[in-house]
């Protein structure tokens, strides 16, 4: 048996939270909120759209572990190592007038999108000794993907991400699936 991302799962959810964005920025342009209302609705907003795409991505709820790392990743997005890129500061650029709108709004999607990636760290979280291996996707493969998806299941740490090292770069349709294997010492 093996427990595919669902990618599609995760990109629906963070649609429907594009779509609650749009919605809360006409709110705010038209003035049915004030723009504090609208900071703090888009923060909620951003964090259940991060805890329900862990939890797609975790198809069998959230271990303590997957939320500690969701609300780490939750918090980067906050308060980054160094202050570029911060939402925080994505706000105060817009209140300057820095960002216009349109950029503001785009911004903004942007960071609803990036759930995605933190439910694949979700989903990528060791489970124990459990293996995994790379599953070719689509039709056109490079040689590199065919000779990859050959290999045995293997440790997440061991295993060569789609995307990385192979011909097909960021196009690569390749998967990384969880098999019902695990590790013998």
């Amino acid at each position: 048996m093996t427990e595919a991302f669902d990618r599609a799962g995760v990109t629906e959810e963070t649609e429907r939270a594009i779509a609650i964005l749009q919605d809360l920025l006409f709110q705010a342009t038209v003035g049915q909120i004030t723009q504090a209302q609208f900071k703090a609705k888009f923060f909620s907003l951003m964090r259940k759209t991060y805890k329900n795409a862990g939890a797609i991505a975790a198809s069998d709820g959230l271990s303590s572990e997957q939320k500690a790392l969701l609300e780490s990743l939750l918090n980067e997005q906050f308060y980054p190592h160094g202050e570029d890129f911060s939402l925080i500061q994505r706000f105060d650029e817009y209140d300057s007038g820095l960002l216009s709108a349109a950029q503001f709004a785009v911004s903004l999607a942007m960071y609803l999108r990036s759930a995605k990636a933190a439910a694949a760290d979700v989903w990528a979280l060791p489970r124990g000794d459990q293996l995994v291996r790379r599953e070719l996707r689509g039709n056109d493969h490079c040689v590199q993907c065919i000779l990859y998806a050959a290999l045995p299941a293997m440790r997440l740490d061991d295993i060569i991400i789609p995307g990385r090292s192979c011909n097909c770069y960021t196009n690569c349709l390749c998967e990384i699936l969880l098999t019902s294997e695990v590790e013998v010492s």
